[in-house]
């Protein structure tokens, strides 16, 4: 136990330690949970916003959502939204049919900037004394 001067103030560093470690892994489960989530929402808005018609499903169906939180110790976390057929960089390319079937592209900005408000909140939370 630490005193500090005459000021009858004291504390145990020991659960000042964990404490801060409990206040990191909170927050990397929180970060964690939050690209997930919006991995998955920003792929289910693909599913539904892209504006072609279907013929197959195909290209529809194989946009995806990925969520990479497997280097969070090291404070990384990661998104990607991508389409599994061959022809959906087609769809994305501007130049092929004038931007007019892009979605992978313009949910993935609009996600982002989702993504980093919600970021922001939990760490001016967490970190600055903030409220969500």
């Amino acid at each position: 136990m630490a005193k500090l001067g005459n000021s009858g103030f004291s504390w145990d560093p020991s659960k000042i330690q964990n404490s801060l470690k409990s206040g990191e892994q909170k927050f990397r489960a929180y970060i964690s949970n939050l690209t997930s989530f919006y991995a998955a929402r920003g792929e289910a808005a693909m599913k539904s916003g892209a504006p072609w018609t279907d013929r197959t499903g195909n290209a529809r169906g194989g946009l995806t959502g990925y969520a990479d939180n497997s280097k969070s110790r090291a404070n990384h976390w990661e998104i990607t939204f991508y389409g599994k057929m061959s022809y959906n960089l087609w769809l994305e390319v501007k130049e092929s049919f004038g931007g007019q079937y892009q979605i992978i592209i313009p949910t993935t900005a609009e996600q982002a900037g989702e993504y980093w408000q919600d970021a922001h909140k939990v760490m001016s939370v967490m970190f600055a004394g903030g409220h969500l």
